[in-house]
């Protein structure tokens, strides 16, 4: 594979894009997926990848080039590549992300929910043979996996590279250090995130902005830094909460 002779599949299909197309959660949640499929009245696999950045970044075109930062920051790949040759190519913004709505989670059950009800809806569309892969990496890679433990019927397939699996140590603390610059620039590229905080739920809304401010003033936590905890620490706080709440 890869060697000099390889070529790509041959384009065979023109691509019919639609954008903003919504999908209804069991909770009245919508989901805001950009759908990219061969322009034919026949059937083709589907193809899901999930994510929590804008959207259009996600699905553009990519540059014939070896490496640049448009190429490398779109995760699944070129949308028009897989529709022209035969595949449903649906690129979907996580809850709370983007124009979809609800309270981000940061990969909560919540958040796989979501996921098996898209591919569920996505096998029942006419034009997909109730098949559908899952693939990309990083953000994507991540939640496939998630996805692919709970084995929904209509998943085929997964590829998955680049995801990790254990948040502490691949993720927030590698070594046992906490990787700050990593989280902070990280949280930076979510798209206009939503997220229900801990802190603020804990401490009521003038108490937490008065704290907050009161913080920065002092060059205590700079706002990098609070937007990551907001995102990832406090997102996670909740759950815990939630799942053993206190009595």
């Amino acid at each position: 594979m890869f060697g000099v002779n390889w070529r790509t599949s041959p384009r065979q299909y023109d691509v019919l894009v639609e954008r903003h197309v919504r999908i209804v959660m069991d909770d009245g949640v919508e989901l805001d997926a950009q759908v990219y499929r061969p322009d034919s009245d026949g059937q083709f696999p589907g193809l899901l990848g999930v994510h929590a950045y804008d959207a259009a970044m996600q699905t553009a075109h990519s540059h014939p080039r070896a490496m640049n930062l448009a190429n490398a920051q779109a995760e699944a790949g070129d949308p028009y590549f897989y529709a022209r040759r035969g595949y449903v190519h649906v690129i979907v913004n996580a809850r709370g992300t983007g124009a979809s709505g609800g309270s981000y989670s940061h990969y909560g059950p919540r958040d796989v929910d979501d996921i098996v009800a898209v591919i569920e809806w996505m096998a029942a569309q006419p034009w997909c043979t109730g098949g559908v892969g899952m693939f990309g990496v990083s953000y994507f890679a991540v939640a496939a996996k998630q996805v692919a433990a709970r084995n929904p019927e209509p998943l085929k397939a997964v590829f998955a590279p680049f995801g990790y699996t254990d948040f502490y140590r691949d993720k927030f603390y590698h070594g046992g250090i906490l990787a700050r610059n990593f989280v902070t620039s990280w949280t930076k590229q979510l798209a206009n995130v939503q997220v229900e905080g801990w802190s603020k739920k804990a401490l009521g809304e003038e108490e937490y902005a008065r704290r907050l401010e009161q913080l920065r003033a002092l060059g205590v936590v700079p706002s990098s830094v609070a937007r990551a905890r907001l995102v990832v620490v406090d997102s996670w706080l909740l759950r815990q909460q939630d799942r053993h709440p206190r009595t």
